[in-house]
C-alpha cells in the first residue's frame, strides 16, 4: 500500500500519541495537547499513513489575536521514512490548508541544529526572520521563520 496523506481522526489519537514520543522523545507534546489538537485544529492536522501505519504528521493553527497569521505548531517523521519526501508532503498540505483560510503569513519555530528541517523549510519560501534564546526555556534556543503568501495565488 502506498502512502496516504490525510486529515487526522479521532481514532489516530493512540497512534498518534505514540508516534508523538518515537520522534520527539523528551520532547514530545503531552496526550493532553495532542487530544485537545484533535478536537480544535481539525482542519489543520494531518497524518502521514503507509501500509495502516502512522509515520508522520504536521500540525498548523491560526494566531487567535490575528486569524491571517497561521502557525506550524509540529511536524515530524519516523526516523525510518525520512528522506523519501514525506515531510515534504506533510508541509505542501498543510501550507494548502492554511492558504485556504486566508493567512497572510505563515510562522514556524525550528531548533538551529535541525538543519535537515531549516533546509525543508527554506526549499518551501520560508525565511529565517529571529533567533530567540530560550524559547522553550534554558538552552532551547529556535529560530522564527516566516513564509509570506500571496493569496492571489490560492
Amino acid at each position: 500500500m502506498g502512502l496516504i496523506i490525510r486529515k487526522y481522526t479521532d481514532s489516530d489519537f493512540f497512534d498518534i500519541c505514540k508516534l508523538e514520543n518515537k520522534i520527539f522523545k523528551n520532547d514530545s507534546y503531552s496526550v493532553f495537547f495532542l487530544r485537545q489538537a484533535g478536537e480544535i485544529l481539525r482542519d489543520t492536522f494531518f497524518v502521514a499513513q503507509k501500509n495502516n501505519e502512522l509515520i508522520g504528521y504536521a500540525l498548523g493553527a491560526l494566531d487567535q489575536g490575528n486569524p491571517t497569521k497561521g502557525w506550524i505548531l509540529s511536524m515530524g517523521v519516523t526516523e525510518e521514512f525520512r528522506r523519501k519526501k514525506i515531510g515534504e508532503k506533510l508541509l505542501d498540505v498543510l501550507i494548502k490548508a492554511l492558504k485556504k483560510k486566508k493567512v497572510k503569513e505563515i510562522f514556524l519555530s525550528v531548533s538551529p541544529e535541525n538543519t535537515q528541517a531549516i533546509s525543508l523549510y527554506k526549499k518551501h519560501g520560508f525565511q529565517l526572520i529571529s533567533e530567540r534564546k530560550a524559547y522553550f526555556g534554558p538552552n532551547e534556543d529556535r529560530y522564527i521563520m516566516r513564509k509570506v503568501i500571496d493569496l492571489k495565488k490560492v
